[in-house]
């Protein structure tokens, strides 16, 4: 998914995108509210980067059952993300 220059955009959520592999929104520094619950496809790496252009902004983030993100721990979310005021991080283990 490829979002551009969304400057405005505050609030996303694409909860159960099982197939979403990558997510692209470096041009969305105003994000507020992100919840990727059950996007079990997406990487790491795509997490990185949109943390890093939109960490600040965060407040709400939701990860809960993005597997694919198991190598972006906590800690590295509340490094970039210093606002965040609810976040969740569970179930990111593969069930099998």
């Amino acid at each position: 998914l490829e979002l551009g220059q969304c400057a405005s955009l505050g609030t996303l959520t694409l909860a159960q995108c099982k197939a979403l592999a990558l997510l692209a929104a470096d041009g969305c520094a105003a994000l507020r509210a992100l919840n990727l619950f059950g996007c079990r496809s997406l990487p790491a790496a795509p997490l990185r980067r949109l943390l890093a252009a939109a960490g600040p902004s965060l407040r709400a983030l939701d990860l809960n059952g993005t597997i694919g993100t198991a190598d972006v721990s906590e800690a590295d979310v509340r490094a970039c993300c210093a606002q965040l005021a609810s976040l969740d991080v569970s179930g990111r283990a593969a069930k099998w």
